[in-house]
């Protein structure tokens, strides 16, 4: 009986002769790779067929040719132990070791010292400057806060947040602020999270005064109060300065307030902090909600004040996830250790299906930064965890009737491309990094394109349509973009034969100075990719090594 056995890939495509032997031919094997790839054969030997198939067969073979389908993702080899830390050291920045200022059984049980001053050097600027974060055309002269801190009612400021019924901010309700207000003397955490909402409120205004987009309620406030950009700009960082010195007496007394405003500092304040104070500051409000008990919370009620906590951890979560891993770090505190439910019942099924998916994503995301990628296995079981939450997402976008996919909908569904090919290329870096595959270009070039046909299309109406949230979409746009620019500016060194004037490179750093136009305080980020285009920026803290 004549045996035989599929040609692998990679000597199909060189044309050389291949022995056929599993799991590696003795040509893969020289090279390191432990597994061959075997993809149905398009020749056919009319001889003989193999398991109901036409496949080719070789002569004087001695194998059976039973391959089992492996994806193709197999044909990588082991990476090599890379160190993660930006010094040199290894990272094991997790939930067990993460500094605490409380005791708490699912993060540690330690109590150092607290370092006040979480915003050095992101606070650091005069008025004029910080003026300048809302929009660099706006001519000013020097301008006191402490002059304008109540020169526009709180119930204004606090109305702008809650101007849309159907999407007021996670875990925080409208009614609950304003009773806050009403109060002659207030907690430490009441006064903390009154004052993030009215700076949040501020900015709300100071954007639509940009825009000029003013609702009726606004138009119609005595000309004395007005709605001018440098009251908005100084009532904003006013209050937000205050906000931000309650912050160690949080940490030191838990709360459930003290959890609200450390949550919408991290997520929504996108405009006044860099990425990474705002990854700092949504770890801290994780060590809060550990302490509450918002990660044990195994059912929930729709309508209660946990039901939006719930809302608002997930929310969290998934942003420490992303600025975590961005910044070459595990996430504080992985989805194995929370038991709080992620299916929660919402009004609108579309918002529930993409909230469920972003949870996935940011999941993922965790795992790839902690799994061995040494182990064949771990990569295969990652690519066919990505495979099916993109199919997902295209399920995500079919579900629902075009006229329903539009304004905040349409963000919804951008943001879950940005997760995955945010995880895809932290997934895919090593191997292109190490010269084994280029998948991790592919993801960065489609993500480019995906925000380039999004943001031409719609530039003119994205601001104006965004409210109290404005800032959030485009943080997580400009992380991803910025990632992607990174991975083809590595692409493009690694091959002599491109330029920088590659299309979707310059389309990426288009879309990144427009980002950053917006959120001035994240234009560090280019001169980060000046770094990487000339080969100083360490890219080995994005490796994460496992012992």
């Amino acid at each position: 009986m004549v045996k035989v056995a599929k040609t692998c890939t990679r000597c199909k495509l060189k044309k050389l002769k291949c022995d056929g032997s599993k799991p590696s031919c003795s040509r893969c094997l020289s090279l390191g790779i432990t597994s061959c790839e075997y993809p149905p054969d398009k020749r056919v030997d009319k001889r003989q067929k193999l398991n109901g198939k036409d496949v080719f067969v070789f002569k004087n073979c001695d194998t059976t040719g039973d391959y089992k389908d492996i994806p193709e993702t197999t044909l990588i080899s082991p990476i090599s132990q890379i160190e993660a830390g930006l010094d040199g050291s290894l990272l094991t920045f997790n939930a067990s070791e993460f500094p605490t200022f409380f005791p708490s059984p699912d993060i540690g049980q330690q109590w150092p010292d607290f370092v006040p001053d979480l915003f050095q050097g992101d606070l650091n600027f005069s008025m004029d400057e910080f003026f300048c974060f809302l929009d660099d055309s706006v001519p000013l002269g020097s301008y006191d806060p402490l002059e304008q801190i109540e020169i526009l009612p709180h119930k204004l400021l606090i109305d702008a947040v809650f101007s849309n019924k159907l999407h007021p901010p996670p875990g925080v309700s409208h009614e609950m602020i304003l009773n806050i207000d009403m109060l002659q003397v207030r907690a430490e955490d009441e006064e903390f999270l009154h004052a993030t909402i009215l700076a949040m409120g501020a900015l709300t205004l100071a954007k639509r005064d940009l825009v000029g987009q003013r609702q009726d309620t606004m138009v119609e406030v005595p000309e004395k109060i007005g709605l001018k950009l440098p009251a908005m700009a100084s009532e904003a960082y006013g209050h937000y300065s205050r906000a931000r010195e309650l912050i160690p007496s949080m940490l030191k007394a838990p709360s459930r307030h003290g959890f609200r405003g450390l949550a919408v500092m991290a997520n929504f304040m996108s405009i006044l902090l860099t990425p990474e104070t705002q990854m700092y500051i949504s770890y801290h409000a994780l060590q809060i909600a550990i302490s509450i008990g918002l990660t044990q919370m195994s059912r929930v009620e729709i309508n209660t004040e946990e039901y939006g906590l719930v809302i608002a951890f997930w929310g969290l979560w998934c942003s420490s996830c992303m600025l975590a891993t961005f910044h070459g770090h595990a996430p504080p505190l992985m989805r194995s250790k929370i038991s709080t439910t992620a299916h929660v019942q919402m009004k609108n099924r579309y918002v529930e299906v993409f909230f469920e998916l972003r949870i996935k994503f940011a999941e993922l995301s965790g795992i790839v930064a902690v799994v061995n990628k040494s182990e064949e296995i771990n990569y295969q079981l990652l690519r066919k965890e990505l495979s099916r939450l993109c199919e997902e997402i295209s399920l995500f976008e079919e579900s629902f009737p075009q006229e329903e996919i539009i304004g905040r909908h349409e963000l919804f569904t951008l943001e879950l491309k940005c997760w995955k090919a945010y995880v895809s290329m932290l997934l895919n870096l090593p191997a292109l990094l190490e010269k084994r595959n280029t998948r991790a270009v592919v993801d960065a070039k489609n993500i480019v394109k995906d925000f380039w046909a999004y943001y031409y299309f719609y530039k003119r109406n994205f601001l104006p349509n965004l409210d109290w949230n404005f800032s959030y979409p485009l943080r997580n746009a400009t992380l991803c973009v910025w990632f992607a620019c990174m991975v083809l500016t590595r692409y493009i060194n690694l091959l002599p034969a491109l330029s920088f004037e590659f299309a979707e490179y310059k389309i990426g750093m288009e879309l990144l100075i427009d980002l950053t136009g917006v959120i001035p305080i994240n234009k560090y980020l280019i001169k980060e990719l000046e770094n990487v285009k000339n080969n100083e920026l360490d890219l080995d803290k994005w490796l994460f090594k496992q012992g």
